[in-house]
């Protein structure tokens, strides 16, 4: 079964991000689209947090260890927001032979527990993006992306 993602884009353009993916559709974790912002560079979208994430699903749940959704599941959502800033606000395309390899996380400041249950509100705002080299990649076909996440609920 594959995922339909509503957003503000045409389905057949986000059905070719998915399927040229570099992960399946399992590690894709936004589940809808609700704003592209092509000249600010921001977007806004949701996690539905009862779906199977993939840290999140394996908890063991103690009193002093509530249900959340795992810090490492929220790295994911940042790089997943980060690929769709590459792919709607630069034209970048998994098929044409373009890709990423890594991320630099400046700072990842979790100041409270995001609960499963209420769809996360995510906000993601470009602060910079440069095309590079990469020996794995065709010339010119590597970007370095860097997105600033809020989350709310």
């Amino acid at each position: 079964m594959s995922l339909d993602i509503p957003g503000p884009y045409e389905p057949a353009e986000m059905r070719r991000f998915l399927d040229t993916f570099m992960y399946d559709e399992g590690g894709f974790l936004i589940d809808e689209v609700l704003r592209l912002d092509r000249d600010a560079r921001e977007m806004e979208a949701l996690l539905d947090t009862t779906r199977t994430l993939p840290l999140t699903s394996h908890q063991r749940v103690h009193p002093c260890h509530p249900t959340h959704v795992c810090g490492g599941d929220v790295i994911m959502v940042t790089a997943c927001l980060g690929c769709l800033h590459a792919w709607f606000f630069h034209g970048v395309r998994w098929d044409e032979g373009w890709t990423g390899f890594g991320n630099r996380i400046h700072r990842g400041d979790f100041k409270r527990l995001a609960q499963v249950g209420p769809s996360l509100e995510l906000k993601s705002r470009e602060t910079n993006a440069r095309a590079t080299s990469r020996e794995c990649c065709a010339p010119g076909k590597s970007m370095q992306i860097t997105v600033s996440l809020i989350m709310g609920s």
